[in-house]
């Protein structure tokens, strides 16, 4: 089976893949929440709500290397909804496992497959405790979070930074960015069939990575 990534066609003849987390992000103007306060984050063409659109990249990462036979997802107890930050939240709902030891990924798919595999114990395997060993900055770790998808696409060519003391996300090729909202149309297609079978894993994994970036922000547990 090929590595997690949604095919689409780049610039000239030639052929790319793309994570599907990064072809969420790219695709972020058309489904993220807008915001202008200190916690937003950038995607191409808007500026939106940064911890919950970084738990769904996080949960899409999760998802995708699920479909591709990378990881294992466990429910370890029933889905409620609980109230991020201030420390609340307390187990997890789930934990992951690592299927296939081997492969190496790029974007948010080979950060979450790297902390998981650095992971020891069952605990560590908790998917709050694999985000928050991600090593992302404890100060905006949703920030970092969506930096493991602009790395991506910086280097495919699709986008690229710009400025100094204020930096902007600016579209280098308008087809390929194209080409990734159409591989992202088929990422939601995909998960919509998957979420019909597994919706209340699929948002106890959503909870999960949303607590895992709170802890990370609340802690000071990851990068400066």
């Amino acid at each position: 089976m090929s590595a997690p990534g949604a095919a689409a066609a780049g610039p000239g003849s030639t052929t790319w893949s793309l994570t599907a987390a990064t072809a969420a992000w790219l695709a972020g103007s058309q489904w993220a929440d807008r915001s202008d306060v200190a916690d937003a984050v950038e995607v191409p063409g808007a500026f939106v709500n940064g911890p919950w659109t970084a738990g769904n990249l996080l949960n899409v990462a999760i998802w995708n290397l699920v479909h591709h036979d990378r990881v294992a997802v466990e429910r370890l107890r029933p889905y409620a909804a609980e109230r991020a930050g201030g420390f609340s939240g307390g187990w997890p709902f789930t934990r992951l496992s690592v299927i296939d030891a081997d492969v190496r990924l790029p974007g948010l798919e080979g950060v979450v497959l790297r902390a998981l595999r650095a992971a020891r114990t069952d605990d560590e395997r908790g998917t709050r405790r694999v985000v928050l060993a991600m090593r992302n900055n404890h100060r905006r770790p949703w920030s970092s979070v969506v930096g493991h998808c602009l790395g991506e696409a910086v280097g495919l060519g699709i986008v690229g930074v710009e400025g100094r003391l204020r930096r902007r996300v600016v579209v280098r090729d308008d087809e390929a960015l194209r080409a990734a909202w159409r591989a992202y149309d088929g990422v939601c297609r995909l998960r919509a069939d998957y979420r019909a079978d597994h919706r209340e894993l699929d948002d106890a994994v959503l909870a999960d990575c949303v607590h895992g970036l709170y802890a990370a922000y609340e802690s000071g547990s990851g990068a400066d």
